[in-house]
């Protein structure tokens, strides 16, 4: 056996297209779900990559798997906003 094959295979490219497609389909549902009054559905559409973008940060082993948990966590940073502005704004109506 080889060494390579005994090392544990590297992941980035499925961490890179699942924080692309959660982060896409949270900027597809988000203006659909978006009302007057702060809903649940908004909260979870708007949770769920940051959820995902901290939790890769505990999750990568490699270089290239480190920058792609960077990147999610860019995309958490931009969906933490509504994450956090909607309910402060909806409490003081």
């Amino acid at each position: 056996m080889s060494l390579r094959s005994l090392q544990k295979r590297d992941k980035w490219c499925f961490f890179l297209i699942l924080t692309l497609a959660l982060n896409l389909a949270s900027a597809f549902l988000f203006p659909m779900f978006v009302t007057d009054a702060f809903t649940p559905r908004v909260f979870i559409v708007s949770v769920i990559p940051v959820i995902w973008g901290f939790s890769v940060l505990f999750l990568y082993r490699s270089n290239r798997e480190k920058y792609v948990a960077w990147l999610a966590l860019v995309g958490a940073a931009y969906w933490l906003i509504p994450t956090i502005g909607l309910p402060i704004e909806f409490i003081g109506r």
